[in-house]
């Protein structure tokens, strides 16, 4: 494993946890190791990624009975409504220019607290390992990219977070309050962002913190989407409800001048979600002349999709916040991504994984082969 000497301080006991965890669950150091070694080996020579996977591989959403973009309301207005500060104290400008540009970016939103911090070190060394090079160094065609709000924090966090980017360069800190009703903001400046600092992607993947994803199989079964002639899309897996319900109170409550209907458009789940390049473009172009609407998954891949046409594709391979999926499905690839709430057995998988290692670069060569859309 990778010397502690090349992490901050403060995150010596995460990975001093990472390296105990394989014993606490009864699996020696070294055969833990070499069943990581050979289950990216094989996943380097595997051909066929999408034998275990249900077929068809992408459904479209039928046409809205309700809401398209004739009604008044999804339209893009002609005055700016929003102002989006493309201020980034941590600006994150190496995450798509060292190297060459990104094929994908996988963009995570994140918190500055010490737990999010730990869940962080696992998504580097496990999902998300092979995305790194020597020295943490991002400069494949697959990239890894974690977002804050800054507003608000203290200064020890800022510094946390400063260190964090010096040590593994991905991190992103922009102008904004970074709160749960904040959280469509959130995600109008990261798509912001990425359009600003990684033109010309392929795709964005959307990934929150509690969710694994199996990065080879997703970007293969992007690839049998209708892209050329469907350049503007969003692929994951669609609400359960064809027109879920808006909340006007509680958690989820949508203030009635924003969005005044009673029912939304079918939306995708937002724990993780594919946008195309071209829709990420649109997208951007398009926020200040809208409003935003509370919910971001609602408000990225239901109502702008309506606004925009942004044709919506579903899989049920994408996670799904009520289905226990286990991890080891991934690796079986069953699933492109399941959702994980920090439970003991997610940071058993390949946690022992360094970008310098036969493993990593041999996952590496797979990503790169499966990054080419």
């Amino acid at each position: 494993m990778t010397s502690c000497r090349r992490y901050p301080t403060t995150l010596k006991i995460t990975i001093s946890l990472a390296v105990a965890l394989p014993i606490i669950f009864k699996i020696s150091s070294v055969t833990f190791v070499k069943r990581v070694t050979n289950r990216c080996r094989r996943l380097s020579l595997q051909t066929d990624l999408l034998g275990n996977v249900s077929k068809p591989y992408y459904n479209w959403f039928t046409p809205d009975e309700i809401f398209s973009a004739r009604l008044a309301y999804f339209s893009l207005r002609k005055s700016r409504l929003n102002f989006i500060s493309k201020n980034f104290p941590i600006p994150g400008e190496n995450i798509c220019s060292l190297g060459g540009k990104p094929c994908v970016l996988f963009v995570v939103p994140s918190v500055a607290d010490e737990e999010n911090a730990n869940t962080r070190i696992m998504v580097r060394h496990t999902w998300a390992s092979g995305f790194y090079g020597k020295s943490w160094l991002q400069t494949s065609g697959t990239r890894l990219a974690f977002f804050f709000g800054g507003l608000g924090l203290s200064e020890r966090d800022r510094e946390r977070l400063r260190v964090e980017s010096t040590t593994f360069g991905d991190v992103v800190l922009a102008d904004f309050n970074d709160t749960y009703a904040n959280l469509s903001f959130k995600m109008v400046v990261i798509i912001t962002w990425v359009e600003q600092h990684c033109p010309d992607l392929a795709a964005m993947v959307k990934v929150d913190m509690d969710t694994f994803v199996n990065v080879d199989l997703l970007l293969t079964l992007v690839q049998k989407l209708p892209a050329e002639t469907h350049p503007r899309f969003v692929f994951g897996h669609k609400h359960e409800h064809k027109y879920p319900e808006v909340l006007r109170v509680g958690k989820w409550a949508v203030p009635e001048p924003v969005y005044h209907f009673k029912r939304f458009p079918e939306y995708i789940y937002g724990h993780s979600y594919v946008l195309s390049g071209a829709a990420v473009k649109l997208l951007a172009e398009s926020f200040p002349y809208f409003p935003i609407v509370p919910n971001e998954d609602v408000f990225i891949t239901g109502v702008m999709s309506v606004v925009l046409n942004i044709t919506r594709f579903h899989h049920t391979s994408f996670a799904h916040p009520s289905e226990k999926r286990k991890l080891s499905s991934l690796m079986q690839n069953l699933y492109v991504s399941a959702i994980d709430r920090l439970s003991p057995a997610r940071q058993v998988l390949p946690v022992s994984l360094s970008p310098d290692s036969d493993c990593t670069r041999a996952c590496l060569r797979c990503l790169n082969t499966s990054a080419d859309l």
